[in-house]
């Protein structure tokens, strides 16, 4: 009830201080001399104590005549000359019927003035152009005006604004002419007064005045493009928006009113003149919508939209019919607008009164502010239809108004501010205390969790366990740095799989559910506790940013190391078995046999080619065309085994050496990847190989049969092979002759030595290969037991890092044990 009261007091006190400034400014006028029946005496005033005042009054007036020296001679012209009053429209002040459109000379005689004294006098808004003259004696001056007056439309040139004239009293006695034209406005003569005074009196009030409402202007279009700014930084504010729309609307009038936006043209003209006037008029029915659309922002519930969409349709049809009409027409819309324009500010008044009533935050300030920029609309309204005198206050009530309003904005601001920084205070302490839950959680977990971005490098937060998994701090490190530490870099392997990974970021849920069936499933990592290395499982789960774009990918990856074997052996078991089933559909399993026989004997041939000490002469063309006639031979041999046939044909798609071939030979493409295609080819060959060796095993169930194979001499020398090879890599890379003898200090070395020698991953893929192809050729011959040991000592020279990671942990688990074994093998594996 208080607060009613106090809304009520103030609404009230703003209202009688309001109302006594009108009394004042209506009532209070000081005595000066006024024009009577187009004469003006200045006997008897004093200057000193009012040296500027109106020429508000009665003067002649001559329709269709531009009066010149010598018609101001003639007495009886100059009776014929009817009175009019300034300011005044000479269509709607004059008794007699005047059109709208044409010429005519205002005229007044001044008496008393003393000689020597400099005038000035201002004139603001002749519709819609006019030229000053004052006539002494038989001097004739030219004193100025705007646009250019003439009797023709064709050669009249409207122009509205401010001027102001100088000229010296030389008689007592002297006459002001003004000469206006009006063609393109609706009506023509003077909107407001004409003002004398002396010279630099009236001067410096005319620059003040200048000055005040450029200064307007300025606030005007700081606070527009301000708070402009403010909403473009936070598109959900759109009480800036129509804030800032409101205040560049009115700097665009500002412009329009005193005719600024002449300056867009060479010279003033009749379409300067219509661009003014279009804005002035556009700007005066848009503000209103506008200015709405603000209080409804800011007081929601009070402004219902339908009467605000009801308005905007108004204000909008207004708006078009001033761009697609004619001045002269669509400026008659004023005065009906201007009822408008009250309805509406009374409407606007009455419902943020009521808000304040109920005490809505930022009401009460803000009702004063409208008060004021209501009173100044009422104030120009009452002006321009000649009810009051000026001067025009709107736009300095509306500057009050914008300097509120920014207030109210900027307090809104502050408080957003802080309940922000309050929110982002409890958000840390929410944020700590979840990542505190979550850290608990992850710690708590026996898998290495992590998250990696476009870049592949882990970022905080991951799992404790990692570090136990991978034996180092993983956080910053690429994925290859320590868990694809197999995918040799450089190698057609590693080009794809970083370019799986990173198409995914910035990319939708679709195209991730298309890639991720590319990426690494498993892998296996070496360990000093295990011989035979880890096998870990790798999960991937997309996490996305607010866009649903992947933002990050998430890997959990589990040592599935106790579970893989029972896995791999459950998986050739499954494999097995269709084997079986296929075998059994075959009747003629001689031939069967023969077929298997050549294709495994094409395979190890090949193998063995392509793994030959020459190997290192051959190009990649010798090793893809290879590859591409075993591959044809055995998918061509192989089509009476269905399930087999599958088999390869699904383990050679991912390897399409046939557009590699053409892009090579026809496309003249160079390796610019350097993908090592010895290594490709090798290992697609001997996949092949596996799945044709557990074939031939399977016949044997069913069919006695000996491949008799003629590969026990090779074995022999493929063996002494590679161990020459591996005695130059310990004797020439290595210094070292004993690997007995190797201790602490000279493995420390060795594997310096290794990350400093060119052709060390290059030798160590060799080796694996060789052993790899060992494993093969026993197989081949039935001696499975030797065939697993090398196949295991494979899988360890395979799980050698590349060179740059290369430490004495791992040279010694998977290079200088497995080397030592094999010096002590036989080719029955003991």
């Amino acid at each position: 009830m208080n607060c009613q009261k106090t809304i009520i007091r103030r609404l009230i006190f703003s209202l009688i201080i309001l109302s006594q400034w009108f009394c004042i400014s209506l009532f209070s006028k000081e005595k000066v001399p006024s024009p009577v029946n187009g004469v003006l005496s200045l006997k008897g005033h004093n200057f000193d104590i009012k040296n500027s005042f109106s020429l508000e009054g009665e003067w002649r007036f001559y329709w269709k005549k531009f009066l010149g020296p010598k018609d101001l001679e003639n007495k009886k012209l100059l009776s014929k000359g009817k009175k009019i009053n300034i300011p005044g429209l000479w269509a709607r002040d004059n008794d007699d019927k005047i059109e709208p459109f044409g010429h005519a000379t205002y005229l007044l005689r001044v008496k008393g003035a003393k000689k020597g004294t400099n005038f000035s006098l201002t004139v603001t808004d002749v519709a819609s152009n006019f030229r000053m003259y004052v006539y002494q004696g038989e001097k004739f001056e030219d004193i100025g005006g705007l646009g250019t007056v003439s009797s023709l439309k064709k050669e009249s040139n409207p122009q509205i604004g401010s001027f102001i004239g100088d000229f010296v009293v030389k008689k007592e006695s002297f006459f002001i002419l003004i000469h206006v034209s009006n063609f393109h406005f609706n009506d023509g003569g003077f909107q407001y007064p004409i003002n004398l005074g002396i010279q630099n009196e009236l001067q410096e009030e005319f620059e003040g005045i200048n000055y005040k409402r450029f200064f307007i202007l300025g606030i005007f279009l700081i606070m527009g493009i301000n708070h402009f700014g403010i909403y473009f930084q936070r598109k959900e504010d759109k009480g800036s928006f129509w804030f800032s729309l409101f205040c560049l609307i009115m700097a665009a009038r500002f412009l329009s009113i005193n005719s600024h936006l002449d300056v867009l043209f060479p010279s003033p003209n009749v379409w300067s003149f219509y661009l003014n006037k279009k804005v002035e008029y556009l700007t005066f029915f848009l503000s209103g919508p506008i200015f709405l659309e603000f209080l409804k922002f800011l007081f929601d519930d009070y402004f219902k939209r339908g009467l605000l969409r009801a308005f905007w349709i108004l204000c909008g049809t207004l708006s078009l019919i001033t761009i697609f009409t004619p001045v002269s027409f669509f400026v008659r819309m004023t005065e009906p607008f201007q009822i408008v324009m009250l309805l509406a500010s009374g409407f606007m008044v009455t419902q943020v009164t009521r808000a304040a009533l109920k005490d809505v935050p930022y009401s009460r300030i803000c009702l004063e502010g409208l008060v004021v920029l209501v009173f100044g609309v009422v104030w120009d309204i009452l002006i321009a239809n000649q009810i009051i005198p000026p001067p025009r206050i709107f736009l300095f009530t509306s500057t009050v108004f914008v300097f509120v309003q920014s207030y109210i904005i900027s307090k809104k601001f502050s408080f957003a501010y802080e309940i922000a920084e309050q929110l982002n205070v409890e958000l840390e302490e929410k944020v700590a205390k979840r990542t505190k839950e979550i850290s608990g959680l992850l710690n708590n977990l026996e898998n290495s969790i992590f998250s990696v971005r476009k870049d592949l490098r882990v970022h905080p937060p991951f799992s404790q366990y990692s570090e136990t998994l991978f034996k180092k701090n993983i956080e910053g490190k690429s994925i290859f740095d320590f868990l694809l530490l197999h995918i040799e870099r450089g190698s057609r392997k590693y080009n794809e799989t970083v370019l799986n990974f990173e198409s995914i970021f910035g990319d939708d849920e679709l195209n991730y559910s298309f890639i991720e069936g590319n990426f690494p499933q498993s892998v296996i990592l070496s360990d000093s506790e295990r011989p035979e290395g880890r096998t870990l499982k790798i999960s991937y789960s997309p996490i996305y940013d607010k866009n649903e774009l992947v933002e990050r990918l998430m890997f959990i990856v589990e040592d599935i190391t106790e579970f893989e074997r029972f896995y791999q052996e459950a998986q050739m078991d499954q494999l097995s078995y269709k084997f079986i089933k296929e075998i059994l559909t075959i009747e003629n399993k001689k031939e069967l046999v023969g077929v298997l026989r050549e294709s495994i004997k094409s395979g190890l041939d090949t193998l063995e080619e392509l793994l030959s000490p020459k190997s290192d002469t051959f190009e990649d063309d010798y090793f893809l065309n290879n590859y591409k006639t075993m591959v044809e031979e055995v998918t061509t041999n192989v089509k009476i085994m269905p399930t087999l046939s599958e088999k390869i044909h699904i383990k050679t798609a991912d390897f399409d050496y046939t557009s590699l071939m053409g892009e090579t030979e026809y496309g003249n493409k160079k390796n610019k990847e350097k993908i090592n295609y010895q290594l490709e080819v090798t290992d697609k060959i001997s996949d092949i190989l596996e799945y044709l060796l557990t074939y031939g095993n399977v016949i044997k169930l069913f069919y006695p049969v000996h491949f008799d194979l003629p590969f026990d001499n090779v074995i022999e020398e493929k063996v002494s092979d590679l161990k020459i090879l591996l005695m130059n890599l310990f004797e020439k890379t290595f210094l070292v002759r004993d690997i007995e003898v190797i201790d602490k200090d000279r493995l420390a070395r060795m594997a310096s030595l290794a990350r400093l020698y060119p052709e060390f991953d290059r030798v160590m893929n060799l080796i694996q290969q060789r052993t790899k192809f060992i494993s093969l050729l026993l197989r081949a011959i039935e001696k499975e037991k030797a065939s697993k040991t090398f196949s295991t000592l494979a899988t360890l020279f395979k799980q050698m890092p590349p060179q740059n990671k290369l430490n004495e942990t791992v040279l010694n688990q998977n290079l200088i044990l497995p080397y030592k074994q094999m010096l002590k093998l036989d080719l029955e594996g003991n």
